[in-house]
C-alpha cells in the first residue's frame, strides 16, 4: 500500500471533513452502512477503550477483514475502497 502513495508529501494534508459517529447499542445504532470514503486518505480514530464495548472496529468489504484500534490509535486507509 505505502507505494501507492509514494509522492505523497504529508505537509499537503488538509482536513477535508471531519466528524464523530457515536455508536450506541440500546439505540440500535451500532453500524454505519457500507461505504465509500470520497477522500485520498480516511483516519478512523478510536475515541473509547476496546473494554468500554464489544465488537467495533472497521469492516472492509472488499477483503472481509476487520481492523480494530485501540483508544487513540487509528486505522488509516485509502478513501475510495468499500
Amino acid at each position: 500500500a505505502s507505494a501507492q502513495f509514494e509522492r505523497f508529501d504529508a505537509r499537503s494534508l488538509r482536513v477535508n471533513e471531519a466528524l464523530v459517529v457515536k455508536y450506541d447499542e440500546r439505540s440500535g445504532h451500532n453500524c454505519l452502512p457500507v461505504h465509500q470514503d470520497f477522500s485520498l486518505l480516511t483516519l478512523n480514530i478510536a475515541l473509547s477503550s476496546e473494554a468500554d464495548y464489544g465488537g467495533g472496529g472497521t469492516w472492509f468489504q472488499h477483503s472481509g477483514e476487520t481492523l480494530v484500534a485501540g483508544r487513540g490509535q487509528c486505522v488509516m486507509h485509502a478513501g475510495r475502497i468499500p
